[in-house]
């Protein structure tokens, strides 16, 4: 289902006092979110609401806010709020009042990185707030005078739009923001961002190589553990000798995936282009033989046994799987 250009799904974030809120309600032309001053947020939960502007259907979300101190899940709040919109959002308000750039800012651009990952970016719209502060000055002037905020608003390809939330009946910077946004969702071929891109990225956190690398070395001292229990005793030798077989596996897991990564280096290079499921297939692939190969080296270096055995193969899928993301990623 393609946005139609009369309507409009909007996802606001930002960090405790940003603005958020606020910026929902100007949006919106009313008071429909919960909007104070506070050290703590003021939002627990997604809400939506929905009204006519500038003859579009705009549909506004205010979510939590980042480094929320109530006890919530903000990724599963984040994803009861994506579900709102059928289609996915239009556009995702990354907003941040107008000051100087603090290191909580900082901290707020990873955390929505880590987040809401690389697809986001496309689809995303730094909105500054606090804009009766500006006192006629140029905003451009601003940004181009500030080397951290120069930078936050060329990574979202220059997007990005300044708000006087204590002026609900100025609506044309309302409706210069929408401009912007329908420039920005033309742009994107009328794509949105959508829950299934948020959880894939989700997962993907849980896949980078520096966490795969710790589950490859609990994996190790689990097989030393293993055979300890199968001897009957604290043996420290038995203990090194699984271990010792858990990382020949881990090696043959590496070998694999090299040995797939370059598989798919051949292929692109004949291809003329890597594509992402050629990529998926080889991943399959060399996670299927990591996992063999890990396997099999319970028979060149002991303990041999179903648990050990399993064990050293997942160990060898863990490490082909990252030693081809490691490679991939450079190209």
């Amino acid at each position: 289902m393609q946005p139609t250009s009369d309507k409009l799904c909007l996802l606001l974030i930002g960090k405790t006092g940003s603005g958020v809120s606020a910026s929902a309600n100007t949006i919106l032309g009313e008071q429909k979110f919960d909007s104070a001053k506070s050290l703590n947020s003021i939002t627990d939960r997604c809400q939506k609401h929905t009204a006519e502007v500038s003859n579009r259907r705009v549909t506004v979300i205010d979510s939590p806010n980042l480094f929320n101190s109530t006890d919530i899940d903000l990724t599963v709040e984040l994803k009861r709020g994506l579900v709102m919109c059928s289609s996915g959002v239009h556009a995702i308000l990354l907003v941040f009042p107008l000051h100087t750039f603090t290191q909580q800012d900082a901290d707020t651009i990873f955390l929505f990185k880590q987040m809401f990952g690389e697809n986001a970016m496309k689809h995303t719209l730094v909105l500054f707030t606090h804009g009766d502060e500006l006192q006629n000055k140029s905003i451009s002037q601003l940004i181009r005078r500030n080397a951290e905020l120069s930078k936050l608003t060329e990574e979202y390809g220059g997007r990005y739009h300044l708000l006087n939330n204590k002026d609900l009946n100025d609506r044309e910077q309302v409706t210069k923001l929408l401009m912007k946004i329908q420039r920005m969702v033309s742009e994107n071929d009328n794509s949105c961002y959508t829950l299934q891109m948020f959880e894939t990225q989700s997962l993907d956190i849980f896949l980078k190589p520096k966490y795969l690398y710790v589950v490859s070395v609990v994996i190790v001292i689990a097989l030393g553990c293993v055979s300890m229990e199968n001897v009957g005793s604290w043996d420290f030798k038995a203990f090194l000798h699984a271990c010792a077989g858990g990382v020949l596996s881990a090696l043959a897991g590496v070998a694999s995936g090299l040995i797939w990564t370059n598989i798919w280096k051949n292929k692109c290079r004949k291809a003329g282009k890597c594509t992402k499921s050629l990529l998926k297939n080889l991943k399959v692939l060399g996670v299927l033989c990591g996992c063999g190969a890990g396997g099999i080296s319970v028979f060149i270096l002991g303990p041999v046994g179903l648990t050990a055995t399993l064990l050293r193969g997942t160990e060898g899928g863990v490490m082909a799987y990252t030693t081809m993301m490691k490679h991939c990623r450079k190209l």
